[in-house]
């Protein structure tokens, strides 16, 4: 049976304390969290999204404006200090918040150069993380109500759009991957997978609205403030 992903819940309070670097993911903080808190420290200023999973691990999500664009960096409280107890950290907190393995750009343990980040070839937006994307949207808007223009618009917003994302699409040819994909997410005939078969969605005459099933799914992975 495959194992269900941690639960995650978004804490109220702005930022934790005394924290070290541990991961970096390709992806904008607003993919993970509605309306990060901004704050400010010594080094910068910086949007935060606090989160725990069960009782044991804390993390932030922090976006420094000094940072690369897009990115999202994992911040543990230091006193998370054994290599074993990170990693386990990091696991739950990947698994937790849906993070496609391409995404992360860097882990504790591995090499890093300041001032570059490199983007792993394979990384490019697919079809499962595309659906949870579409929900997000959607939590934003008035309602939990999106067209699917306005979808295609925040997307490359959120997730930086590689070479491969904006490859032509070979079954619309006035398509880019990447819209393909997003399209098919909503225009598909429903599938176990599609997020309207899984009722966390209803199709709308332009897009879609969440239902309350999906917005407990959010819930369920942090996106929401408790």
């Amino acid at each position: 049976m495959k194992e269900t992903p941690p639960s995650v819940r978004r804490l109220s309070q702005q930022a934790l304390a005394d924290v070290t670097p541990q991961a970096i993911f390709w992806r904008d903080i607003e993919c993970f969290a509605l309306r990060p808190d901004a704050a400010e420290d010594e080094l910068d200023t910086y949007l935060v999204a606090s989160f725990i999973i069960g009782n044991a691990v804390t993390f932030d999500l922090r976006h420094y404006d000094g940072h690369p664009k897009a990115t999202a960096t994992v911040y543990l409280p230091s006193a998370t200090s054994e290599t074993s107890e990170i990693e386990e950290a990091l696991r739950q907190v990947i698994a937790g918040l849906r993070v496609p393995e391409t995404g992360i750009a860097w882990r504790r343990g591995e090499s890093f150069q300041f001032g570059h980040l490199p983007r792993r070839k394979d990384d490019r937006l697919r079809e499962a993380e595309a659906r949870i994307l579409a929900l997000k949207i959607a939590a934003e808007c008035k309602d939990y109500v999106a067209s699917t223009e306005y979808i295609k618009k925040r997307v490359p917003e959120l997730v930086p759009l590689t070479d491969k994302d904006l490859e032509q699409s070979a079954s619309r040819p006035r398509e880019k991957l990447w819209q393909q994909i997003v399209g098919n997410v909503i225009s598909h005939k429903p599938g176990n997978r599609s997020i309207f078969a899984q009722g966390l969605a209803e199709r709308t005459s332009n897009g879609l609205k969440i239902t309350g099933e999906g917005i407990s799914y959010l819930n369920n992975i942090g996106f929401f403030s408790s």
